[in-house]
């Protein structure tokens, strides 16, 4: 399973539509608390996350999802208008795979997203 993070949902619906093509079953929850209480239940195959988000950060997600047992090695997209050294320095450091920049690219975020399907599934 894909699971996007994102609450805005124009660019929701954009990464839904550019990873439709996948065939993989998709998930896309607008909040920390859904994205922790979702992958809980099941652990997503890879996670496709926004910076900011209405009741935290990506990066505060990607530090308590890497706490959750199995999911240290789920490859973490990060797809955000926050393109700061800083933050992506700081994204990458806490396991992100790669960094998106908004707005969307849609051929390089599928492309992003099938690499780190292939590394998930070898690995």
């Amino acid at each position: 399973m894909i699971l996007a993070v994102e609450d805005d949902p124009v660019a929701a619906q954009l990464i839904e539509e550019t990873l439709r093509p996948l065939r993989q079953p998709f998930v896309v929850v607008g909040t920390v608390a859904d994205a922790m209480a979702r992958a809980a239940r099941s652990a997503p195959a890879v996670i496709v996350c926004d910076l900011g988000l209405p009741d935290g950060d990506g990066l505060a997600l990607a530090r308590t999802i890497r706490g959750l047992p199995g999911m240290r090695t789920v490859p973490l997209i990060f797809c955000t208008s926050d393109v700061s050294a800083a933050s992506v320095s700081t994204a990458i450091r806490l396991g992100g795979v790669d960094y998106v920049a908004k707005p969307i690219d849609p051929d390089a975020l599928r492309e992003r997203v099938q690499r780190a399907l292939q590394k998930a599934r070898v690995a």
